[in-house]
């Protein structure tokens, strides 16, 4: 029972779930119920109507819903914005469903009426805010004209004489000033605030209209009758003006009050506003996608086949009227979903994957693979027990901002402490602890053969998955005996067995050799019935892919050399740092220094292997790995589903 069901959980986290192509036909008026059951369910992943009913079957999605849901949503995404509202509401996914076109259109009315009372408050807010920054400006001014001591009722009175009193950019001043020197026109500059310059405009004769043209490109603002607000002296004036900012203060706050009550009185009705449309829009995302004759509507998806006969039960129980389920295997129908179960600790590996593509429907899930293999690369070439414990309290302490990186991280120190004991290496020192397997420096030859087989394995490792991905795609023949399945194994593997007894000077095996020999028989039968079946065309496709794969083999397999090369680096570069340390004079000075040159050199050569060691394993993974077995281009499975939360 045990070993079953731990087969059953590698099973789901290997393969994608069996699929259904699933079409359901329904009454038009029970469109919202059907969608709520599977939204609840989460066990359809909608899609078009097959190409053989385009025919018989036109756009039919109920308009009402469509205006209702996008008229509340726009009403409510004002006055979310507006008030800044935040936070998330849990949705009962077990009673969830698709509200009606009558609630959302009630509901749209009470948030269009708010909207309405908030906007005009807002425009008051707006009215209030334009006077007290004008006052402001002008307050700006009446006190310039009083430090330079003008006397504006004798300026005003002269009738030769024009005033203006505005603001302009300062970007646009000096220009102004140019082009009003022209006119026989003088601009003043009475102080700055912000990105504006007050200024008073000074001419003889009237106000012309090449004048006022040249300040509607300046982008003069006037300040209004300047002559009447300024008929007293300037400290009457600003006493008025300070008033009138004390009132307008008042005011402001009273407003400001109005809305608070506003969204203390109506917020939660801005809430339910979001829960309504956070259910209404599963069903909107059917729109353009069902399709039917009234008064029968139709709707296509992929299924679980698990969870077909869930779902075939929630149709009979919850929808009033009948609901007819038409079934296609996903063999006929196309190209469909995968959807694996990834747990917890997987989800980084498929994160990963995701990078190179998604699974097909067709091939194995190398989640499990990479989560195993990633450590063991990266403890291998960065095996130190000092810096591996390091990194471990690091990832501990940094948890929550690593997020779902972190059993990647745990298990990537884990596996640098490890290896740390197996090299005896802690912090770079290969003297302190006994080693218990090997010191890389001092069996470098060994470390690197190592590397070697672990390269080996992982690449055969590669062979069977390939076979596999085949034997799902029905293509046994070409699982067995193609030269990227059971036949390229043998050989591979024959290869690498000949290839070290010449190295060692021992000869070539006859298990070698006949390793050898038969793999390549193997594969040349294949090759002869791949030819006899398609034409001689194939002679040139096939002699092209054995080439190119013989050729990655070696490559790929000299590759993981790095596993050792970088662990042979660490060990150098740890003890160079130290051989300079010790060239510091050891005087009380210079234990200081030893000390900082320590930590510093310490931390900066951790953090280039971290980045060093995690691109290793990467491009490991990728191009040693996924290139061989894997093609990436599948669609996740993503079912019509309530979100759990509503913004």
């Amino acid at each position: 029972m045990v070993w079953t069901a731990l087969g059953r959980v590698v099973r789901r986290m290997v393969l994608p779930a069996p699929m259904v192509k699933t079409g359901m036909f329904f009454l038009a008026s029970d469109g919202p119920a059907v969608v709520s059951v599977l939204a609840r369910l989460g066990a359809c992943q909608i899609e078009r109507s097959p190409t053989e009913l385009k025919d018989y079957l036109t756009p039919y999605f109920p308009d009402e819903f469509r205006e209702g849901y996008h008229r509340l949503r726009s009403h409510y995404e004002w006055l979310a914005q507006r008030w800044q509202l935040s936070g998330e509401a849990p949705l009962d996914l077990a009673t969830a469903a698709v509200p009606t076109a009558a609630s959302m259109r009630q509901l749209a009315d009470a948030l269009e009426a708010l909207v309405g009372r908030v906007d005009a408050v807002a425009e008051r807010r707006k009215q209030l805010e334009t006077r007290r920054l004008e006052l402001e400006h002008f307050d700006d001014s009446v006190r310039a004209l009083a430090d330079l001591g003008l006397d504006v009722q004798a300026l005003t009175a002269l009738r030769f004489l024009h005033l203006r009193f505005g603001m302009v950019p300062v970007a646009n001043l000096d220009r102004l000033r140019t082009s009003a020197q022209l006119g026989d026109d003088v601009v003043l500059e009475l102080g700055t605030r912000h990105d504006r310059a007050h200024v008073m405009v000074v001419g003889t004769g009237g106000i012309t209209a090449d004048l006022d043209g040249l300040l509607t490109k300046a982008h003069f603002e006037p300040l209004g009758p300047a002559a009447a607000e300024l008929s007293g002296n300037t400290d009457t004036v600003r006493t008025e003006i300070a008033e009138e900012q004390a009132a307008l203060a008042v005011k402001l706050g009273q407003v400001q009050s109005e809305e608070q009550q506003l969204q203390h009185d109506h917020g939660a009705l801005v809430r339910d506003a979001a829960g309504v449309l956070a259910r209404a829009a599963v069903f909107a995302e059917c729109d353009g996608v069902m399709e039917g004759r009234a008064p029968v509507a139709f709707l296509s998806g992929w299924v679980v086949r698990e969870r077909l006969a869930d779902l075939e039960g929630a149709l009979r129980r919850d929808v009033p009227g009948p609901v007819a389920l038409v079934h296609e295997p996903a063999t006929a129908a196309g190209s469909p979903p995968s959807e694996v179960a990834v747990p917890r600790m997987l989800r980084p590996a498929a994160s990963l994957i995701a990078l190179y593509g998604s699974p097909g429907y067709d091939e194995i899930n190398p989640a499990l693979v990479i989560a195993i293999t990633t450590p063991l690369f990266f403890g291998m070439m960065f095996g130190d027990a000092g810096y591996g414990l390091v990194l471990l309290v690091a990832a501990v302490a940094t948890r929550r901002r690593l997020g779902q990186w972190r059993p990647v991280a745990v298990s990537c120190s884990l596996a640098s402490f490890l290896f740390g004991l197996l090299y005896g290496s802690v912090f770079g020192v290969e003297h302190w602890i006994p080693a218990l397997w090997l010191r890389p420096v001092e069996e470098p030859f060994r470390l690197l053969e190592m590397a070697l087989w672990g390269g080996v394995a992982f690449i055969l490792t590669t062979f069977v998955l390939k076979a596999a991905t085949l034997l799902r795609q029905d293509r046994g023949r070409e699982a067995l005996m193609g030269l990227q399945g059971g036949a390229g194994a043998v050989f591979y593997l024959g290869a690498v067995l000949a290839s070290r007894g010449l190295y060692l000077q021992q000869g070539v095996s006859w298990a070698a050799t006949s390793l050898v020999l038969g793999g390549l028989a193997v594969a040349a039968a294949h090759a002869a019935l791949e030819i006899r079946a398609h034409g001689r065309s194939m002679l040139t496709d096939l002699a092209s892919e054995y080439f190119h794969l013989l050729l990655s083999l070696l490559t790929n397999t000299l590759s993981f050399l790095r596993l050792a090369a970088f662990a042979l680096s660490h060990a150098a570069v740890s003890a160079a740092l130290f051989l300079v340390m010790e060239t510091i004079p050891p005087t009380p000075v210079g234990w200081v220094f030893r000390l900082t040159f320590l930590l510093v050199a310490s931390a900066v050569m951790l953090g280039l292997h971290i980045l060093v060691v995690a691109i290793q394993t990467i491009r490991l993974q990728f191009y040693e790995g996924l290139t061989r077995y894997y093609r990436g281009d599948g669609r996740p499975y993503r079912p019509l589903r309530f979100p759990a939360t509503t913004a």
